[in-house]
């Protein structure tokens, strides 16, 4: 035994085919608001025929709709509160159930229902998930369903900054973007532009069981307004100074031909020779930034590192995965130090960047201290990625019927590549109790991978940071 493992999981199911089955069709998939939603639900058996004068139960509920832009750019198009952490923002994604209700089918297995497309007082676009369950004769029930997006107006704008990090002193670009529900750029759009610091205030105070803790506050300075017009691409610019290091957030807000206000935002960390107030947290832990999410082999990725120390600092920084896969040492002249990183070829699918900061004691630090940070970044896997293309020489075939299937597989440049297919045909009604648990190949052999290094430090148990 060599100590490496593996392990898959699979299902072993008793169940009854169903008879029937339950489509539920919007008569349009998205609409703006104000509108109505028409939803046909239609119930037939596998072997022909209506599941006529049926019981059917329908339940309408509402969900945050996040839109997904199309094209290259990684656009924020969406009002996010990047301090209150991904918790807060989607554990406030479901309002839950807005609409029920008890019907029958008729002679042809089917039933309509309108549904408003109203928003009420939510300040996002929504998802409305319209799901029926049909009963038969017989008792058994089926469920089917269906989502139609309610968007909040016709177009949406989008706002990123050309690098999330940056340096005090140098201008700053933000990049604009007005879409329809497509990703089509929406040219002659007129965009509204806010820019605010988002500047904190940290002070430490006893709680009732006598521990300092910190408590901190946050205040929205404006730092700069105007008004762009996208071009006929949909493209736009705005451009502004920071004066000071800092946490930076852009408002956009567009308006469609109806009136319906759209409104997005942007954040972007700017690092300074001075000192900059981060938020202090109740932990040891630093947050750090890095200028986008993704990367290809050959970037040099830029990561901000937010210390709460003043003055100089020692910082170990170490590239992680399975092992510790670079390393070094570096001495931050201020508490918001860029640190550039070149993307290896190793580092895909993704990598973990640690920093660990030591202070020692001096005039602003009365003990020894440290801080740590995670940051993952994506190393891009497109050249790893096969293109597969499934024809049948029939559309339909009959029982005993010989069918022929062709596969073709292309590399990611599109170029015939020679690989091993696994194919697999299941039954249609086997597949409508529920989906198949087999996830995409390309995940599970260049899906991101955990983190297998652990660090540590004697400075965790230094009571002097306790008792001073």
């Amino acid at each position: 035994y060599d100590g490496s493992y593996g392990g898959v999981s699979f299902a072993v199911a008793e169940y009854r085919l169903p008879e029937f089955q339950v489509e539920v069709t919007a008569e349009e998939p998205e609409v703006v608001q104000g509108d109505t939603i028409r939803a046909t639900i239609d119930s037939t058996y596998f072997f022909g025929g209506a599941v006529s004068n049926a019981d059917v139960e329908y339940t309408v509920i509402s969900e945050n709709y996040f839109f997904s832009y199309q094209v290259r750019g990684s656009y924020d198009f969406v009002d996010y509160n990047y301090d209150a952490g991904p918790s807060a923002y989607y554990a406030s994604s479901t309002r839950g159930a807005i609409a029920s209700g008890s019907e029958m089918t008729d002679a042809q297995g089917e039933f309509t229902i309108e549904i408003p497309a109203d928003l009420g007082d939510v300040s996002q676009s929504q998802n409305f998930i319209i799901e029926a369950t049909v009963r038969d004769e017989t008792g058994q029930t089926v469920a089917g369903r269906t989502t139609v997006t309610v968007h909040q107006g016709e177009v949406y704008v989008g706002a990123r900054a050309e690098t999330y990090v940056s340096r005090a002193g140098e201008e700053t670009n933000v990049l604009i973007a007005t879409v329809d529900w497509d990703s089509e750029s929406v040219a002659n759009q007129r965009v509204e532009v806010n820019v605010v610091e988002r500047r904190w205030s940290s002070v430490q105070e006893q709680d009732e069981l006598g521990r300092t803790t910190w408590v901190y506050d946050v205040e929205e300075i404006p730092v700069s307004e105007g008004e762009v017009t996208t071009d006929e691409n949909g493209q736009a610019t705005y451009n502004f100074t920071p004066e000071n290091g800092g946490i930076f957030k852009v408002y956009v807000t567009t308006r469609d031909e109806n009136g319906n206000a759209v409104t997005s935002s942007t954040y972007l960390w700017v690092s300074s020779r001075e000192y900059v107030s981060w938020r202090q947290q109740n932990s040891n832990r630093i947050e750090l930034v890095s200028d986008k999410e993704d990367y290809t082999v050959g970037e040099t990725a830029q990561i901000l590192i937010t210390s709460p120390f003043q003055g100089t600092a020692e910082a170990l920084i170490t590239v992680e995965r399975g092992d510790v896969l670079k390393m070094e040492r570096i001495t931050m002249e201020s508490n918001s130090t860029i640190y550039e990183l070149p993307i290896e070829a190793g580092y895909s699918p993704n990598i973990f960047v640690s920093v660990m900061i030591v202070k020692g004691v001096d005039e602003n630090n009365p003990v020894a201290g440290f801080r740590m940070g995670y940051l993952q970044l994506g190393v891009d896997t497109e050249q790893r990625e096969l293109n597969i293309e499934v024809t049948s020489d029939v559309d339909r075939a009959s029982p005993q019927q010989t069918v022929t299937y062709t596969v073709r597989t292309t590399d990611w440049q599109g170029e015939p590549v020679s690989a091993e297919v696994g194919i697999g045909v299941t039954d249609l009604a086997a597949l409508s109790l529920a989906p198949m648990n087999s996830r995409p190949i390309l995940n599970y052999f260049y899906g991101d991978q955990s983190l297998s290094v652990r660090t540590s430090t004697p400075l965790t148990i230094n009571t002097d940071q306790l008792t001073q």
